[in-house]
């Protein structure tokens, strides 16, 4: 469990960083109507654990 949770962790802080680096200019975002920002982070957070999870899985399968 202690492993699924780091891989959790690390996949999180990609997908954050990922997201600060690639974030629309002040232009853009007045320009396009986008969903709220917490909605962006959930999606992210979402998006990384199912991905933390077939991580896991191939990781954990790969070792037996």
């Amino acid at each position: 469990m202690k492993t699924f949770l780091r891989v959790i962790w690390k996949n999180m802080k990609l997908f954050l960083s990922l997201y600060l680096f690639f974030r629309p200019t002040d232009e853009a975002v007045a320009s396009a109507a986008r969903p709220p920002i917490w909605s962006r982070v959930a999606a992210y957070a979402t998006l990384a654990i199912m991905v933390s999870a077939v991580l896991y899985i191939k990781i954990t399968w790969g070792q037996k």
